[in-house]
């Protein structure tokens, strides 16, 4: 049953139907004196059938007081949305909910420009800011009914930060309480991360990204390809990405040495400038020209398609890409780690030694070796 509360000088309340809340106020000093002009009615059931609502008022508001009126609307929106479910209109503590609503309604319009949704059955609340490279950045909120007594939650964002953890690595935001705070950090952080992401950008348009496949704005890692035989894997600092990343090669591994020793040597050298571009700079300490990604899709009907691996056909397990190739020349297979080590162990006269497992190369037979996952 659907119950109307009377707070200072309107009523309010909500009716829940299908698992959504449709609220419902009318702005009236005396229940037997009121106009269909008194009413403020959900957007939604305006939406969804605005010419039945409005004759329906038309035709019923008319010698009956407004509670016999909530009566008739009740059954109305019964019959048009079908059977309610929990109707709630804040009998407990009918004052504890109208400041809860004041307050949310009043924090909205203060920070309206950076409100995506708002959804009030679930409430949630999506924050959205645009950067000045018209990069669209967002983060989803969670209030309750306590709310702001009980401060909001942060569900997920697309923010890059160490570590993985929104809250832990920016004080201003884990003391943010309250929607407007939380937007004004938020945008600050945005603010932090401009240089980041204008030099990730260039890696993204410039190199061939092997992983992440679809890059977000959250992800400070990139591993990009060199050749058929070594690709880098690169894992930057989002507040210092003018420092040289964590560099980790992945590939062949005479090539992998080679590269170790070329990297050393330039490290050494203070080859490094933090005054020049990322993509710059690493073309300085590898000594490398990196190839784009081609335009030309490779044919379909090759068995394995590049950067596949050998053994399950596929690119991504588990989020792992392949990070063993053979290094024979005629070979070059591509392999998870997973997936070579668990086909090493299954065969004879493989050896597993500090950590490492040796065999032949299920392609050309060629020695090959890899590390054992812990779960092996």
């Amino acid at each position: 049953m659907m119950v109307l509360l009377y707070v200072h000088d309107h009523y309010e309340g909500y009716i829940k139907a299908k698992g959504r809340r449709y609220f419902i106020k009318a702005l009236i000093k005396n229940e037997n004196e009121w106009t269909p002009s008194d009413l403020i009615i959900d957007w939604r059931l305006l939406t969804f059938f605005s010419d039945e609502l409005n004759n329906f008022i038309n035709e019923n508001h008319k010698g009956i007081g407004f509670s016999d009126f909530f009566k008739k609307l009740e059954e109305f929106l019964k019959s048009s949305l079908g059977e309610c479910g929990e109707s709630h209109l804040w009998i407990d503590n009918p004052l504890k909910a109208h400041e809860h609503y004041k307050y949310l309604e009043h924090e909205l319009k203060g920070v309206n420009e950076h409100i995506k949704d708002f959804n009030s059955d679930n409430g949630t609340i999506t924050i959205q800011s645009t950067d000045p490279a018209r990069r669209v950045h967002t983060a989803l909120l969670k209030i309750t009914d306590n709310y702001p007594v009980e401060p909001l939650k942060i569900i997920s964002h697309n923010l890059p930060l160490e570590g993985g953890n929104f809250l832990q690595t920016n004080t201003d935001l884990q003391s943010s309480t309250t929607i407007s705070n939380f937007c004004k950090s938020f945008v600050n952080c945005i603010k932090t991360f401009q240089d980041f992401w204008n030099q990730i950008s260039i890696l993204d348009t410039n190199c061939w990204i092997l992983d992440p496949e679809n890059p977000t704005f959250g992800d400070i890692t990139r591993k990009i390809k060199i050749s058929n035989r070594i690709s880098v894997m690169l894992t930057f600092n989002p507040y210092a990405c003018w420092q040289i990343p964590d560099i980790k090669f992945i590939g062949c591994q005479s090539t992998v040495d080679e590269f170790r020793e070329v990297l050393q040597k330039n490290l050494m050298n203070e080859v490094w400038d933090p005054q020049c571009g990322v993509l710059h700079n690493l073309m300085n300490v590898l000594e490398v020209e990196f190839p784009p990604k081609p335009d030309i899709v490779e044919n379909e009907l090759n068995l394995i398609q590049s950067g596949e691996c050998a053994i399950c056909f596929m690119v991504r397990v588990a989020k792992e890409t392949p990070s063993v190739i053979c290094d024979n020349d005629n070979c070059l297979s591509n392999y998870h780690a997973s997936c070579l080590s668990k086909y090493l162990l299954s065969i004879p006269r493989s050896n597993v030694c500090f950590g490492r497992v040796q065999g032949k190369c299920p392609n050309c037979e060629e020695p090959i070796f890899c590390p054992v996952p812990d779960k092996c």
